[in-house]
């Protein structure tokens, strides 16, 4: 019998940033005035987020948080090393990068052999032109095995067992992974020690909705007129089921 480790992180880009650009999206949304009338000064927050943000805008407590999801990144990577799985699923959600208005699937599993991750080809407004903490060069580009045979044998057992996921066997409108996907990859090797253990990309339309109008959250892009019948996201009773049925699969 197979067995699953299941395992959770944050892909927030800003933790790859200068400490005094961690909280670029507050202070972008308060310049744009994209927050409600009372929230557009630190006034009006809840105390907790008024004392993080204190009188630097957050770049002392960005330090503070930084070292904490750090620390608990050395936790699930040693989980990860244990375990040593023969392939590792990653659950991610495409925020408008390889699927856009010609394709919105409700979840889509990538099926390839080698898949390509550069993540600061989109940093989402965070950080602007400021080196990462890695001093990486702004176009480095990562390599990744895929596990594209355990990626067939997911889909054809779920095709099995009544679900309809989409698959794909390249990136559409990119050539390399979402940054969630990406950000992930970049995160379990945050003190650079190698990840070789073959990944397989399972996409979710966390967006919903809002998928098309936001252009997944992308800075600078203007919010468009929601239209009544956009489709929203899957729902998470049938993502639930998919989960247990993705264990079976695997067990």
């Amino acid at each position: 019998m197979g067995a699953v480790l299941g395992l959770g992180l944050s892909h927030f880009g800003g933790f790859f940033f200068p400490d005094a650009e961690m909280g670029a999206r507050i202070t972008d949304a308060m310049e744009r005035g994209r927050l409600p009338a009372h929230l557009r000064d630190p006034s009006g927050w809840p105390a907790a987020m008024r004392e993080e943000w204190g009188n630097d805008r957050g770049t002392s407590f960005a330090a503070r948080h930084r070292a904490a999801y750090f620390n608990g990144l050395h936790e699930v990577r040693a989980a990860l090393d244990a375990f040593n799985p023969d392939a590792v699923i990653i659950f991610g959600d495409d925020q408008y990068e390889c699927f856009r208005e010609d394709l919105v699937p409700a979840y889509c599993v990538f099926v390839m052999k080698e898949f390509v991750a550069k993540p600061y080809a989109r940093a989402r407004g965070i950080g602007g032109g400021s080196l990462n903490i890695w001093n990486d060069p702004q176009d480095t580009a990562f390599r990744y095995r895929g596990a594209d045979d355990v990626a067939r044998r997911l889909v054809n057992g779920l095709l099995g067992r009544g679900f309809d996921p989409a698959y794909a066997y390249k990136m559409p409108h990119q050539d390399h992974l979402g940054h969630a996907f990406t950000n992930t990859l970049l995160y379990l090797d945050h003190e650079r020690r190698g990840f070789d253990m073959p990944i397989v990309p399972f996409a979710i339309n966390a967006y919903g909705s809002a998928l098309i109008r936001e252009k997944g959250g992308l800075a600078g892009a203007s919010a468009g007129e929601a239209s009544p019948d956009d489709p929203p996201g899957p729902n998470p009773r049938r993502l639930f089921d998919m989960g247990a049925a993705i264990a079976d699969i695997l067990a």
